[in-house]
C-alpha cells in the first residue's frame, strides 16, 4: 500500500463559485481516503462549502481591502502577497507538506515559489477555459498565468480534453484533463414534483460570460407562446446588475424571477423541468451537470466542444451554439413543446453523469499526486 500524503490545497475562498466547490470536494474526499489534508483560504469571507472535521483549515489572514485604486490599494496588494507567501512557507514547513495543490491562479505565484524553496511537489488546477471566443482577447496577466507560469508546476490539470489540446499547442508538457467532481449523486426521478420552470444558475455580475442577456432575449419570444412557463435565474449580483437584467425582460417580467444564490440548490433542480446553460464562454458548466444529475432536461451552449464532452445532443441534453439568440430560443422551445423529448432527456441525464462522481474524479487526482511524488501506480 502506498503511503498517505500530507496535502495542502490553496484556494482563494470557500464562498460560492465552481472552483471553490471543487476545492472543498477534493479536500473532503482526499481526507476520506486517509490523506492528511489542509486547506489554506481566506476565512474572512463567508464559507459556503463546508469541510470535513478531519480537514485542517488555515487562513491567509489578509487585511481588509482598502477602497479605491490608488497608492493605498497598490501597497495593500504588495504587502498582502508578501504576507501570504511567508505564511504559506511557514505552514508548509510545519505541516511537512508532500504536495501543494493550487486551485485556480490567484495565489499561483506564491504557491510555486514556496514549493520550489521547500522542494515540495506542486500541482496547479485550472478551472476556466484556456481559449476565448472570437474577438475577445485574453488579458496579459491571465495569459502569463495560463501559458507561462503553469509550466513550472510539476503537474497541471485542465477541465476538458479541448483545453488539454490548447495547452499542448502552447507548449505545455505537464498537462492533462481532470473533470470537476459532481457534488450531487444520481437521484430518483420525481416527475410529479416538477413545475413548468426553466432554470438558470450563475453569478449575475458575470452576465455577459454567462449569457443571461441572450437567455432573456430568447425568453421574451418564448414567453409569448408559452405563458404558463416561467424562467427562474438564481445568482447573486449588484443591484445595478439586477436592474439591467430586469430591463431586458421588461416585456415578459411576470414570467421571469430572479433569486439569490442558495447553499442548498438541489430543491431548485428537482422542481425545474428544464435547465439552461447559456454561457458565451464556459470552461465546464458544473451547474449543468448538477441539474442533469437531478433529472432536468438540459439545454447547453457548447463552447468549442467543451460541453460536448458530457452532453450528447438529443440523448441526455440539447446542444446549441453560444452567443446565438435564435438557436438558444429554438432549443428551449423544442424541449418545452416536445414532452416526449423532454422526458427522454430527463430519464437519460442522471445515469450519464455518473462518471463524474467524486470517487471517480478524486481517484484520478490521487494518481496524479502519487505520480508527481515518483510513486508508481498500483495495478
Amino acid at each position: 500500500m502506498r503511503p498517505k500524503k500530507d496535502i495542502l490545497i490553496v484556494v482563494a475562498s470557500l464562498t460560492g463559485g465552481g472552483a471553490e466547490r471543487v476545492a472543498a470536494e477534493w479536500a473532503n474526499n482526499l481526507a476520506a481516503l486517509g490523506h492528511r489534508v489542509s486547506v489554506m483560504t481566506d476565512m474572512s469571507m463567508p464559507v459556503t462549502y463546508r469541510l470535513a472535521d478531519d480537514v485542517k483549515v488555515m487562513s491567509f489572514n489578509v487585511s481588509p481591502r482598502p477602497r479605491g485604486r490608488g497608492i493605498r490599494f497598490l501597497l495593500w496588494g504588495v504587502t498582502t502577497r508578501i504576507c501570504v507567501s511567508i505564511r504559506m512557507l511557514r505552514l508548509m514547513r510545519r505541516l511537512g507538506t508532500d504536495v501543494v495543490i493550487d486551485v485556480g491562479h490567484k495565489y499561483g505565484f506564491e504557491v510555486l515559489m514556496a514549493s520550489k524553496v521547500l522542494g515540495v511537489k506542486s500541482i496547479q488546477t485550472d478551472h476556466n477555459a484556456c481559449s476565448r471566443p472570437c474577438g475577445v482577447k485574453m488579458g496579459f496577466r491571465d495569459y502569463c498565468r495560463k501559458f507561462l507560469q503553469s509550466r513550472m508546476f510539476d503537474a497541471l490539470t485542465v477541465l476538458t480534453e479541448t483545453d488539454c489540446r490548447v495547452m499542448k499547442q502552447h507548449g505545455a508538457t505537464n498537462v492533462e484533463s481532470l473533470y470537476n467532481p459532481l457534488s450531487f449523486s444520481q437521484i430518483e426521478l420525481c416527475e410529479n414534483a416538477r413545475t413548468k420552470t426553466v432554470l438558470a444558475v450563475g453569478r449575475l455580475d458575470a452576465w455577459k460570460i454567462k449569457g443571461f442577456d441572450i437567455l432573456l432575449l430568447a425568453w421574451g419570444n418564448i414567453a409569448k407562446k408559452y405563458p404558463d412557463w416561467k424562467l427562474r435565474i438564481i445568482g447573486d449580483g449588484a443591484p445595478e446588475t439586477v436592474d439591467f437584467l430586469r430591463k431586458l425582460c421588461a416585456g415578459c417580467s411576470e414570467n421571469v424571477k430572479f433569486a439569490p444564490f442558495m447553499d442548498e440548490i438541489g430543491e431548485e433542480y428537482r422542481r425545474a423541468e428544464v435547465f439552461v446553460l447559456s454561457s458565451r464562454c464556459e470552461g465546464w458548466g458544473l451547474v449543468a451537470l448538477e441539474a442533469m444529475a437531478h433529472g432536468c432536461a438540459a439545454v447547453v451552449c457548447d463552447f468549442e466542444g467543451r460541453q460536448g464532452e458530457y452532453v450528447k445532443d438529443g440523448v441526455n441534453g440539447l446542444l446549441c451554439a453560444p452567443d446565438c439568440v435564435g438557436e438558444l430560443e429554438n432549443a428551449i422551445e423544442r424541449v418545452i413543446s416536445d414532452e416526449d423529448l423532454r422526458k427522454r432527456l430527463q430519464r437519460n441525464a442522471p445515469k450519464s453523469v455518473e462518471r463524474f462522481a467524486p470517487a471517480v474524479t478524486v481517484a484520478k487526482l490521487e494518481e496524479i499526486i502519487y505520480r508527481v511524488c515518483g510513486e508508481a501506480t498500483l495495478l
